[in-house]
């Protein structure tokens, strides 16, 4: 009975000590701990930020609520997967002063319903998401947007300060989504991010050099009612680069540029009701990027505080301030009820809106593509479906090219061989110019009309003015020729006559090596007997 009892009182003890070793993996959800530096772990976010260092990385260890949280040392906050969610009083979540900040694998949210909050307020510094999801909530009312991100490269904050140093916002492999509210009535929507620049418009000019406010967006998805990405009219020199990403808006521009700075857009879908307004500073677009309109039909409207224009891929048109517009498009995919359009609501005078001006390199544009006296638009190439007698083409080779009763505008002799190597039986391509001894190769079936005023050369042949040509496939030669020898004729019955040329080859072949043979032994013969 003891050696029972002594055996029953082991197996217990094993148990305990196997509970004992699963203890420690689940310790911080036992212990109520939510955060940790160095292992070192804290009851609270907050005791772990009071405590760090700088430069220090706090992990989350649990789901965690605070609000209202500014830092003013430099940390690296490792979510681990899991979320912050702010507090419904505090104006923001964080709001790290100039020092440098990254959020890391994790959720942020925005529950905060007064307008005007956000999720993050940088103030100078570096801010950088990697592998983020930010979530804001829709305000309730129309005092203000909410905001994923706000960026200020100065502020004046009274009691705070003036921090005047640059801010630079990095977002990577992330997504800032807004979050319905069913209590808001009235609403102007949330934006992702706001980036506002140090430069007023008292101080500001027409040559502004000073990018201090600096965003960049990789490889994420930006997804609101209002602007996905903005800056402020008032507030410039800001610098701005989406590489390869997806903004949206579901009920404004995705994108809008008030402010003297510079814009890089390579790669990547922009969609709103207009995809992006330009009103002030530099746009460069590149690498197939998509711009979409979902709009229609494109209205302007004069607009002292804010957006002008709805229904265009991108809409430009010289705010108030009559600051300078420059748009270069590399290579994009303009596509709306206009694909481009340059306007003057503000009705700004001649010397000002000499100031604007559009450059396109190449590029496909679905919509009307037009200038009403808001600025000069070039086109050096491109494909257009409705491209306005208002626009400056200055390539030498234009042709519009019909397919399905379908006709294009291509700008620039590459576009053209390109749109016709492969075109189906029917296209016609009329040329409306040309260079000197422009030469194009066209397929079989297309119809091609010179109508310039000089020669061009159409498959090595030359296409004088006025005339037009139908490319004819070459005939191809029967593959059952007649042979060139003459043929014999067949008797009756059907037998080939007898002639010498008839002699059995093979019969031959033998007799002569039969004589060789025996000619052979004859020889030895004589040798032997002498």
């Amino acid at each position: 009975m003891k050696k029972k009892r002594k055996f029953l009182l082991s197996g217990i003890t094993v148990l305990i000590l196997a509970l004992m070793m699963a203890v420690p993996m689940s310790v911080s959800a036992a212990n109520g701990n939510v955060a940790s530096i160095d292992g070192h772990e804290y009851p609270t976010l907050e005791a772990a930020i009071k405590e760090a260092e700088d430069g220090d990385t706090i992990t989350l260890l649990s789901n965690t609520e605070v609000g209202g949280i500014r830092l003013d040392k430099s940390l690296i906050f490792d979510l681990s997967g899991n979320t912050i969610t702010g507090s419904d009083t505090d104006a923001y979540v964080f709001s790290p002063w100039d020092v440098d900040t990254i959020f890391k694998d994790g959720v942020i949210e925005v529950i905060r319903q007064t307008p005007g909050s956000m999720g993050i307020q940088a103030v100078g510094g570096n801010l950088t998401l990697d592998d983020v999801e930010l979530k804001v909530i829709v305000p309730n009312g129309t005092s203000d947007y909410n905001y994923g991100i706000k960026s200020f490269a100065s502020v004046d904050a009274d009691e705070d300060g003036i921090v005047d140093d640059p801010v630079n916002v990095v977002i990577n492999n992330s997504t800032i989504t807004e979050v319905a509210n069913t209590e808001a009535d009235e609403t102007y929507g949330a934006v992702g991010v706001i980036v506002v620049g140090k430069h007023k418009n008292d101080t500001v000019n027409d040559n502004l050099e000073n990018r201090d406010a600096a965003l960049e967006i990789n490889n994420s998805t930006i997804t609101m009612s209002a602007f996905a990405v903005s800056g402020n009219g008032a507030a410039h020199g800001t610098k701005i680069d989406i590489n390869n990403s997806t903004l949206t808006s579901k009920n404004a521009a995705a994108i809008y540029h008030p402010q003297i700075g510079e814009m890089n857009i390579n790669g990547g879908t922009i969609t709103g009701e207009t995809g992006i307004e330009v009103r002030a500073g530099i746009v460069n677009i590149s690498n197939g990027a998509n711009i979409i309109a979902t709009g229609d039909p494109t209205t302007v409207d004069p607009n002292g505080n804010g957006t002008t224009t709805v229904g265009a891929a991108l809409a430009v048109a010289q705010h108030t301030t009559k600051l300078p517009i420059t748009v270069n498009i590399e290579n994009g995919n303009l596509s709306g009820a206009s694909a481009l359009v340059a306007n003057n609501p503000e009705k700004n005078d001649e010397e000002a809106i000499e100031k604007v001006n559009v450059y396109i390199e190449n590029g496909q544009f679905d919509g009307l593509v037009a200038t009403n006296d808001g600025g000069k638009i070039e086109v050096a190439g491109g494909i257009f479906d409705n491209l306005d007698k208002s626009i400056d083409v200055v390539a030498s080779d234009v042709a519009e090219i019909t397919q399905d009763d379908l006709t294009k505008t291509v700008v620039g002799l590459g576009n053209i061989n390109e749109a016709i190597k492969d075109a189906p039986e029917g296209t016609i391509v009329k040329f409306i110019s040309a260079a000197e001894n422009t030469e194009i190769e066209a397929p079989a079936g297309v119809t091609v009309t010179n109508d310039t005023d000089t020669t061009i050369s159409v498959n090595g042949e030359v296409l004088d003015i006025g005339e037009t040509i139908e490319i004819v496939a070459p005939e191809t030669p029967p593959t059952d020729q007649p042979s060139d020898k003459p043929q014999q004729e067949k008797p009756a019955d059907g037998k080939a006559p007898e002639t010498g040329d008839d002699i059995d080859l093979g019969l031959l072949t033998g007799i002569m090596l039969m004589a060789i043979v025996a000619g052979a032994a004859a020889i030895g013969l004589r040798r032997n007997k002498a």
